[in-house]
């Protein structure tokens, strides 16, 4: 399918509501508020063809058209709750383009909660799902060797524990070269789906998923106030 003719939504969500970290979407780091990294990141995408920010909150919406997205509706409420997850959302989206006559072949969901991931991952992860037949890609990262599967201990009464792979347990494969790598989702950072997948699983995810793997140092994800004083160390420390 040639990327001229399709169209590629970028998704940011940022709902005006917050518990973690009040108006997270909105705090400062570094002297930009939070959602202005991902904005920049969507806006310079090549292969995106249209970035919005969808929220609820207009105050949210004020600061991201500010700083150069695009808002063209506030979602309802009941879509900006602490339960209120990603599938509802990315189907208000399709149905407000549906009404503009718009048809969208995948949409790229941006979370700003990850600043640290840049526009060539945007578009290197669009490459990948457009050049391969899944219904879905996720952006991860690598699992560190010990806390994969093989070293996973379940604790049990009186302080005793077992491992949770007894045939792991039985051949004693704890040199870090014999383990399998596992990765995990980083957010995620970049989820990307198609308006097709959705509506034959009834989900965000198919049967086939493709990963477009992240280093350690952009998949940092903001969850609390420890992780943007993170985030904003490690921005500080390369910039000098």
């Amino acid at each position: 399918m040639s990327k001229e003719k399709i169209f590629i939504l970028g998704l940011i969500p940022a709902r005006g509501g917050s518990k973690g970290i009040p108006n997270k979407n909105i705090v400062d780091l570094n002297g930009q508020p939070l959602i202005q990294y991902t904005i920049q990141a969507a806006t310079n995408s090549t292969l995106l063809s249209q970035a919005i920010v969808t929220t609820d909150d207009q105050t949210v919406a004020n600061i991201a058209q500010n700083v150069g997205a695009d808002v063209p509706f506030l979602r309802p409420a009941e879509l900006a709750t602490d339960r209120s997850g990603a599938l509802g959302v990315i189907e208000h989206a399709i149905e407000y383009f549906k009404s503009q006559q718009q048809t969208i072949d995948y949409i790229v969901y941006l979370q700003p909660t990850s600043p640290l991931r840049t526009t060539d991952d945007i578009d290197q992860a669009i490459d990948i799902m457009t050049n391969s037949k899944a219904d879905s890609l996720v952006s991860t990262m690598d699992v560190p060797h010990q806390f994969g599967f093989e070293s996973l201990m379940v604790e049990e009464a009186h302080s005793e524990s077992k491992f949770v792979s007894h045939a792991v347990s039985k051949e004693n494969n704890f040199r870090r070269q014999e383990k399998r790598q596992y990765v995990a989702r980083n957010g995620p950072a970049i989820l990307i789906t198609t308006p097709n997948t959705i509506k034959k699983y009834g989900s965000l995810y198919g049967e086939k998923i493709v990963s477009y793997k992240m280093p350690a140092n952009r998949s940092a994800d903001i969850d609390d106030l420890d992780d943007l004083e993170y985030i904003s160390w490690l921005m500080q420390k390369r910039s000098n």
